[in-house]
């Protein structure tokens, strides 16, 4: 492990809980701190930023959102109604779809 610190910075929004009962958090001008690729850190830059060491790598995106922990923020919309059901139905469906085109 080289322990390489690397950040990005924007506009952060990030689930703490539950996000069907609304648990965000936005944290405007954020920081999101990883090391070797795992998060190690996150919240709002002026407290984050004089922690870090001098060699880490900053992408600043003023304006933009951030967000942290998302690995797959899209949906398809024909599979809306399948979502949470048990078994293989999203597959077999998705499958379907894919012969008919």
């Amino acid at each position: 492990m080289s322990d390489r610190v690397t950040a990005v910075r924007g506009d952060l929004v990030f689930c703490t809980g539950d996000p069907r009962a609304g648990d965000f958090v936005h944290v405007e001008d954020g920081i999101v701190v990883s090391r070797d690729g795992d998060i190690v850190a996150n919240g709002p830059a002026h407290r984050i930023v004089p922690t870090l060491p001098a060699d880490a790598e900053i992408a600043h995106y003023p304006g933009c959102l951030v967000a942290p922990g998302f690995v797959d923020a899209h949906v398809h919309y024909a599979q809306t109604e399948m979502i949470g059901t048990p078994g293989g139905r999203l597959v077999s469906i998705a499958v379907c779809f894919h012969h008919m085109m």
